[in-house]
């Protein structure tokens, strides 16, 4: 019954000393605790439903305290190319999935999943869950 908590602390356990590793200047750092979740999870563990939605609010938090000081400068610099860049990307991802989805007869709640993963958007992710 109380499984599910202890498995919590080993992911963030687990995440933690991942996202110290650095190999080459390189580590994963608090996404180390997302990838830490989806290989307990590939293997079966489970966590209560309300420690998923608080998982991926928190990991959503802190991948934007870390990405934010840095954001605010390019925002200043590229801004309209950024959003263009974006908006053509999100565009032509969402028509590609719309159609791909329609031709080979896929789900729309797999066709959400694989539109979300492709683009990595947590937003879309947390629909799809």
């Amino acid at each position: 019954m109380h499984e599910g908590y202890f498995v919590v602390f080993l992911i963030v356990a687990a995440g933690i000393v991942l996202g110290n590793l650095r190999v080459r200047g390189f580590s994963l750092d608090v996404s180390a605790v997302i990838f830490a979740a989806l290989v307990f999870g590939h293997f079966g563990f489970t966590v209560p439903a309300d420690f998923q939605k608080l998982g991926l609010i928190l990991f959503i938090y802190t991948v934007g305290l870390q990405a934010g000081p840095g954001f605010f400068e390019s925002f200043r610099r590229y801004g309209r190319q950024l959003i263009v860049l974006t908006v053509a990307m999100v565009a032509t991802a969402a028509v590609l999935t719309v159609v791909l989805a329609r031709v080979l007869g896929i789900d729309s709640t797999l066709a959400v999943g694989l539109f979300a993963g492709a683009l990595t958007s947590t937003p879309g992710l947390a629909a799809a869950i």
